[in-house]
């Protein structure tokens, strides 16, 4: 489920491997496929839209809808986790570069602030929660 990828997500974001925790969000390599990228698609990528969506769901195209709107809801979490994990991902030119910037960090103790990766992590979960809600809401209208 989505909820659990994001548990799963969480030592990632604690370590701060933030390009691992953009294959993830993306579905890159051995992620493709995985349940966080597939709810940042649109209709869950089902084919029909709102009726489709219903049709999977177990509910009328109003359930659909309010479906789709949780998980655009979840989507937007997801991209803000993505968009910070871009912008603290760190880029080596080599393993030298990389090995350097390593004794660096080890040599003045760096430290490096994972607060708001946790804050937006924890925002995510809260927005999967409230998706896995709707959807089980639609569900049990049958």
């Amino acid at each position: 489920t989505v909820r659990s990828s994001l548990a799963a997500l969480g030592g990632t974001v604690g370590g701060a491997d933030w390009a691992a925790v953009r294959a993830a969000l993306r579905g890159d390599g051995p992620f493709a496929g995985n349940s966080l990228s597939v709810a940042r698609k649109g209709f869950l990528g089902l084919p029909g839209g709102k009726a489709g969506m219903a049709k999977v769901v177990g509910g009328d195209a109003a359930a659909g809808g309010r479906v789709e709107d949780a998980r655009q809801d979840l989507s937007f979490a997801l991209a803000q986790l993505e968009d910070f994990a871009l912008e603290n991902t760190s880029l080596f030119f080599n393993s030298v570069d990389r090995k350097e910037v390593e004794k660096l960090m080890a040599e003045t103790q760096y430290q490096e602030k994972t607060g708001e990766g946790k804050q937006l992590l924890v925002a995510a979960q809260t927005s999967a929660a409230i998706f896995e809600k709707v959807v089980t809401s639609a569900n049990n209208k049958n």
